[in-house]
């Protein structure tokens, strides 16, 4: 008489830490008959299968066995955060089976960097401009990974501007950090390196072109001096002034 295969231990919940790892995990299957009668063979079946193999395929006995990830693209956490296979194991000669049900809980990694939805921001800021005065706060970017590794900050880069305006580490709001600075006369335009940085230092940038606006606030000045001579009882004298 011929035995089923029989599952001895096995962690139901299996974890995967990183999807780029051959990662595995052990499950102990015994078949109780020798010689001949003791071979069984190992698969994997269910909806998660294709992206995990089984180790060994072929056993006698008593043996460990591991499930091993396969197609480690199929594993991703952005996609399916727990996902299924079941571990099939039949007798050589019987044809009898029995299955181990194995979840495979994932593990977020911080596999993306965030993205800016756009290269390019032309933003605009009327010259003279308070202290803290907000130019933006609708520049945001995204980052899918999870936890730890979605939380993006903020900052500007070193070089033109980071002088005369500031960032909100948090928010990505963009402010005026020195609106004496703000002069259309002096510089009428400016471009910033916006830095998005994730929690696992992986980042990405944007540029802003902040154009300063023009206001009236200078008074007008008169070039030159002028003398002018008319005889007496002329009518209306029409003079060019330059300002």
């Amino acid at each position: 008489m011929l035995d089923d295969v029989e599952l001895v231990s096995y962690d139901s919940l299996a974890s995967c830490a990183r999807v780029t790892s051959p990662a595995s995990w052990a499950l102990l299957l015994q078949d109780p008959s020798h010689g001949e009668n003791g071979t069984f063979l190992l698969s994997l079946e269910g909806p998660d299968a294709g992206a995990f193999s089984v180790s060994p395929e072929l056993a006698a006995g008593s043996v460990n066995v591991q499930v091993l990830v396969k197609e480690s693209e199929m594993v991703d956490y952005e996609r399916k955060t727990e996902m299924t296979v079941q571990v099939v194991a039949t007798d050589s000669v019987s044809k009898n089976s029995s299955v181990a049900m194995v979840t495979i809980q994932l593990r977020d990694i911080n596999d993306h960097r965030p993205t800016f939805p756009q290269n390019l921001y032309v933003l605009s800021v009327p010259e003279n401009s308070a202290t803290g005065s907000v130019v933006t706060s609708s520049i945001q970017a995204t980052d899918p990974d999870t936890g730890e590794w979605g939380r993006i900050t903020y900052s500007l880069l070193p070089g033109n501007g980071d002088d005369v305006f500031a960032v909100d580490p948090d928010s990505g709001t963009l402010t005026v950090k020195n609106g004496t600075l703000l002069d259309r006369e002096r510089q009428a335009v400016y471009y910033l390196t916006l830095q998005a940085t994730d929690g696992g230092n992986l980042s990405t940038s944007t540029t802003l072109q902040v154009n300063l606006l023009d206001v009236n606030d200078n008074s007008p000045v008169v070039s030159g001096s002028y003398n002018i001579f008319v005889q007496e009882e002329t009518g209306n004298v029409s003079v060019t002034i330059q300002v």
